[in-house]
């Protein structure tokens, strides 16, 4: 791939110097300078779109992977605060009294 992009970048310079032998600054560019900076251009915004592409999808799965890791360390380490919450939930939300139905 850099072997074939030296040997253009070579025929690029060549074709640019031997065009601008006669000629006064008022002409501007010529159609094939004009598109190969476009394609160097193109290509460069290809690359970049693709990397922030590829960092916002690497940025998700580590979050992802970081939640998980916290939420599995959560339940092991503190397996009966675990209960609790889920009694106190059980106890609210299914009795409305607040008190546990085993505290009789």
């Amino acid at each position: 791939m850099t072997h074939g992009v030296i040997q253009i970048t070579k025929w690029v310079s060549q074709t640019l110097s031997s065009s601008k032998k006669g000629r006064s600054f008022n002409e501007g560019f010529t159609l094939l300078e004009v598109l190969v900076s476009l394609a160097i251009v193109a290509v460069g915004i290809a690359a970049s779109a693709k990397m922030i592409t590829q960092s916002i999808t690497i940025r998700d799965e580590i979050e992802k992977r970081f939640i998980a890791n916290l939420v599995s360390s959560n339940y092991v380490v503190r397996p009966e605060k675990r209960r609790d919450v889920v009694s106190d939930h059980a106890s609210f939300s299914t009795f409305g009294s607040g008190q546990h139905p085993d505290d009789d």
